[in-house]
């Protein structure tokens, strides 16, 4: 230590100008060292003793790489020589391990060595680095967003578009900026005026418009949008777009799937609501559509919106496997797409509904799911009609049986009451006129069961006259004597 203070108390004086120098540079904000040609510190101001943390006293006259080891091969020492072998002045930022700090240097070489002014820039670097990583971030967003997402003005300029809005309206990025919202929105909607104006009023809005795309044809989409001001102050907005083409498709196929259900169950006629139902699914999920049933083991067209076309032809080998195994089938070919799928009752397998359209990728494996449901309810209904069938059968046999048993039936009861009667006149006993009760009462039982067959086929025969209510009770009691005296 007594080497250094020697060195530093054996200083040349420094004049006045040099001391005034010496003192603004006391007062600036950067760190500043004057180097000689053996990198011995020849002058270092306050802000160099603070990043060091060291007072000036144990710095001046002492080679740097000496006395702030960590300097040594340190990258800022390799910079230093380079910039005193080109003797070009020079600036660049630099990690600084004997300050432990992100530094920016500005060297300035000359005869004597060289000076270095020196500016802290961790907080700086660490707000830019904040700043990259958040914007990356937000790039990152952009970029692999799955809804379309523009940077756009409210008069209507596009200056940016991630790639899902390309991908969604079927062109460059460059293209939507040139087009603006004019060429990627229909402006005939006249939802789109509406919503532009309540995004002035309120500064955003939430809106289903149709988006357009490059080869012509539309989309529903739910556009969200509002307004902000850039960096620069100037008004921007952004607009995202969510394509609600799957959305509607869902709710299209959800709601005729309950529409297929309401006329399957409109008739107890099937072949009548299944000719109903290849209508209501022809254009809303087909161009054609066919209905085959089995009958003998054999498939039978019947119902259809129109003559299969001769490539249905290919079609009849899938119907007949789909009829076989029970199992859907979703078939693609050059010029057609088809669904096939079982139409299954309770007994078993009754035929196969196939829905055709007229592009080579029309079906996908949702559609398998839709077709499914319509297949079910037209099962439902087939049941259904079968069912009727064999009860009114039923009923028709019961009737039959019913009016054949009442006839001979009828027949000998009359015949036992005409035999009654008479002996009534020869013959005073008291067990006859029981007889004659029980069998009119026969008699009676035998048409109420005709009256339930008349009221089950609509009809109700009412016979009135006045009666009285002692001569019923009379007769009550009198059919139940015998069997009470007999107890």
């Amino acid at each position: 230590m007594g080497g250094e203070r020697q060195i530093t108390e054996t200083q040349p004086p420094v004049s006045a100008t040099e001391a005034e120098v010496r003192k603004a540079l006391d007062r600036i904000a950067d760190g500043f060292i004057i180097f000689d040609r053996d990198w011995r510190i020849v002058y270092i101001n306050r802000v160099g003793e603070q990043y060091f943390e060291r007072p000036r006293q144990e710095l001046v006259g002492r080679v740097i790489f000496e006395s702030v080891p960590v300097t040594a091969d340190s990258e800022v020492q390799k910079v230093l020589r380079k910039v005193v072998e080109s003797g070009e002045p020079t600036e660049f930022e630099m990690w600084a391990p004997a300050m432990r700090r992100w530094v920016t240097f500005r060297v300035f070489p000359d005869a004597e060595g060289l000076s270095v002014s020196f500016h802290d820039i961790t907080d700086k670097k660490e707000i830019a680095d904040q700043l990259r990583a958040s914007e990356a971030r937000h790039r990152a967003m952009f970029e692999h967003a799955l809804d379309g997402v523009l940077h756009t003005s409210p008069t209507g300029e596009i200056f940016a578009a991630n790639p899902a809005a390309c991908r969604m309206l079927g062109r460059t990025e460059e293209e939507i900026c040139a087009l603006g919202r004019a060429g990627i929105l229909d402006v005939t909607d006249p939802r789109l005026p509406i919503a532009i104006e309540e995004r002035r009023r309120t500064g955003h809005v939430r809106a289903e418009l149709r988006c357009l795309r490059k080869d012509g044809s539309s989309f529903p989409a739910e556009i969200a949008s509002a307004i902000y001001l850039d960096a620069e102050g100037h008004e921007r907005t952004s607009m995202t777009i969510r394509d609600l083409s799957e959305r509607k498709r869902a709710e299209d196929r959800l709601q005729l799937i309950a529409d297929a259900g309401a006329v399957l169950g409109s008739s107890l006629d099937s072949r009548a609501t299944l000719a109903s139902l290849t209508e209501l699914v022809v254009p809303r999920m087909a161009d054609h559509c066919t209905v085959d049933l089995l009958e003998a083991g054999e498939l039978r067209r019947v119902a259809a919106t129109r003559d299969g076309p001769a490539r249905e032809a290919a079609l009849v080998s899938v119907a007949q496997d789909v009829a076989r195994t029970g199992e859907a089938r979703l078939v693609a070919r050059e010029d057609t797409s088809a669904v096939v799928v079982p139409i299954v009752g309770r007994a078993g397998p009754l035929g196969v509904l196939s829905l055709l359209v007229d592009a080579p990728r029309g079906y996908e494996a949702g559609d398998l799911v839709t077709a499914r449901a319509i297949a079910d309810r037209a099962a439902l209904a087939m049941d259904n009609a079968r069912l009727h069938e064999q009860t009114a059968a039923a009923m028709r046999l019961r009737d039959e049986v019913m009016g054949i048993v009442s006839h001979d039936l009828r027949n000998p009861l009359s015949a036992i009451l005409i035999a009654v009667r008479l002996l009534g006149r020869k013959v005073v006993a008291s067990e006859l006129g029981s007889i004659e009760r029980s069998t009119k009462y026969a008699l009676s039982l035998i048409s109420d069961l005709l009256t339930v067959a008349a009221l089950e086929a609509g009809k109700l025969p009412i016979d009135k006259s006045p009666e009285s209510v002692r001569a019923i009770v009379e007769e009550a009691v009198a059919l139940q004597r015998p069997l009470a005296d007999e107890r």
